[in-house]
């Protein structure tokens, strides 16, 4: 997980870096499907609580506790909001 931005405005990105695999795709919606659960999940709310008392990071209401992932690899795929596919970093 990456916080980019500063103290005040800061963003959560997951980063996976994925290399081709002869089951690619069903494993990409695997992940998609994880990551949907994680962004509902109280307890990943409750943990980035934890960490932005750690980190001195102002604590988003639960309502606007968002992230985004990017997965570096040679695929592009359409998951929607939030998902980016990107070739490198």
């Amino acid at each position: 997980m990456l916080v980019r931005g500063t103290r005040e405005r800061y963003k959560l990105e997951f980063l996976e870096v994925e290399a081709s695999k002869s089951n690619w795709h069903d494993w990409l919606e695997n992940k998609r499907i994880n990551y949907m659960k994680l962004a509902g999940d109280k307890r990943a709310y409750s943990y980035w609580k934890e960490q932005c008392e750690l980190l001195d990071l102002p604590i988003p209401e639960i309502k606007d506790f968002k992230f985004s992932v990017s997965i570096v690899g040679n695929i592009k795929k359409d998951f929607g909001i939030g998902f980016n596919f990107i070739e490198q970093l």
